[in-house]
């Protein structure tokens, strides 16, 4: 009997415990990244965002004489500060395909992005602190250009902005005069590096007198959307979007057109602020009510 008794004491606590499991929780599923939809050029300040343009290649766009002796802000080395430069004719007109997007980790205090690059034809890798400016983002994304020119050769695109004579034909130096409204043909992208500034992507377009203008990007507007939009709103505010002003009972979607989107927005009582960098828009009721 007492043995009996010792085995059912050994034993039973074998059972509870083989009740217990003992598992290896699955790994955590990383966030999937959507692809870049080469939509455009510089993305939002945000590791998901920036992510996008892994396997993308970057064009090292060329800058002016002036500037050609500052190089450009980017490091080989992969740790510290990326205070330095590499020498202009090291990355000029070079095409680098981006590997890895990385959040801080380069000094205690990192609150950056960046970029590791590569030159897979010369085995060179550089590593570029992410700007979400387009004044200090020195690359022109090969798969917006290829994207842009298939999509838009040869579409109609609408002239926005003043009235003004001081912009040249691009081929012959000649002037040109540029009303609101006048409409142009869209046939390339280019780089025209300027003196004093960065270069610039710029938009190449035709007329019907033979005339070249190379656009800055806010400088124009698809016709086809423009029509949708004179339908929408009338000739009247479309016309007012087009020489980049606004007006009271405008709507949002032509105050974007005209003054492009705004730095942020605030919510409050009496209806809607856009802030942009010198002037408030008000909206009540997605209309604009004034400015200031």
């Amino acid at each position: 009997m007492n043995k009996v008794v010792v085995i059912i004491l050994v034993i039973l606590p074998l059972a509870l415990y083989a009740q217990v499991r003992v598992a290896e929780p699955a790994q955590r599923v990383a966030k999937p990244v959507a692809p870049y939809d080469s939509t455009y050029i510089v993305c939002e300040k945000n590791l998901d965002e920036i992510k996008r343009y892994i396997g993308q290649e970057f064009f090292v766009i060329p800058k002016s004489e002036q500037l050609q002796n500052y190089g450009y802000e980017m490091t080989r080395e992969k740790t510290g500060y990326i205070s330095g430069r590499i020498p202009y004719d090291e990355l000029a007109g070079k095409t680098l395909r981006v590997v890895d997007v990385v959040y801080g980790g380069r000094t205690s205090y990192d609150r950056d992005y960046y970029l590791t690059l590569v030159n897979e034809s010369e085995n060179d890798t550089v590593y570029w602190k992410f700007s979400d400016s387009e004044y200090d983002f020195p690359f022109l994304v090969l798969g917006f250009k290829d994207k842009y020119e298939k999509t838009h050769k040869g579409k109609s695109f609408l002239f926005k902005g003043v009235e003004r004579d001081d912009i040249s034909d691009f081929n012959t130096g000649k002037a040109v005069h540029l009303k609101p409204g006048d409409k142009w043909t869209f046939e390339e992208l280019i780089i025209v590096p300027s003196s004093g500034a960065v270069a610039y992507v710029r938009y190449m377009c035709s007329n019907a007198k033979g005339e070249h203008i190379a656009f800055y990007s806010d400088w124009f507007v698809e016709k086809a959307k423009m029509d949708k939009l004179v339908r929408k709103y009338g000739q009247r505010l479309c016309n007012t979007a087009l020489n980049d002003e606004i007006a009271i009972g405008m709507p949002k979607e032509l105050v974007e057109l005209a003054w492009g989107k705004p730095k942020s927005i605030n919510s409050a009582s009496y209806g809607e602020q856009w802030v942009y960098s010198k002037d408030y828009v008000y909206f009540k009721n997605g209309k604009v009510t004034g400015w200031n």
